[in-house]
């Protein structure tokens, strides 16, 4: 479909993605992949999902990287990718430097992180929609 918009999400709790599944459903047009494991989401970048939406906290067994490692994979591997951080950390300095790293923007789990996180996705899918009618 054209000008469907690709969705990775990588969070290590399983029920948290199931919510976030839920949520976006307030959205049109776009796919949504969700992954609870670094290791397969690594392999399924080469997809180049539009939008990656990141925790910070990763517990996997498999692979010790945590969010940042990941932006840096994921910017790395294609600097277009918007990366969204979505996490309980609360720490702004680190918020500050993954911005600064390449991240699209960080949003911290709480009560209003969905709308936020709903807010942003339709502004780059209006982004997406402009750029496609100027070419």
């Amino acid at each position: 479909m054209e000008n469907q918009l690709t969705i990775f999400a990588l969070d290590d709790d399983a029920l948290y993605l199931k919510v976030l599944e839920q949520k976006l459903k307030a959205l049109k047009n776009y796919e949504l992949s969700l992954f609870t494991e670094s290791v397969p989401f690594l392999g399924y970048l080469y997809q180049c999902p539009k939008i990656v939406i990141l925790d910070y906290h990763l517990i996997d067994e498999v692979s010790s990287w945590n969010g940042e490692a990941i932006l840096k994979h994921i910017k790395n591997y294609n600097s277009d990718i918007k990366v969204i951080l979505l996490s309980s950390l609360t720490d702004e300095t680190v918020a500050i430097e993954l911005i600064e790293k390449g991240a699209f923007e960080f949003i911290q789990k709480n009560e209003k992180a969905f709308d936020k996180l709903i807010t942003i996705i339709q502004k780059i899918q209006q982004e997406q929609i402009k750029y496609s009618i100027n070419t």
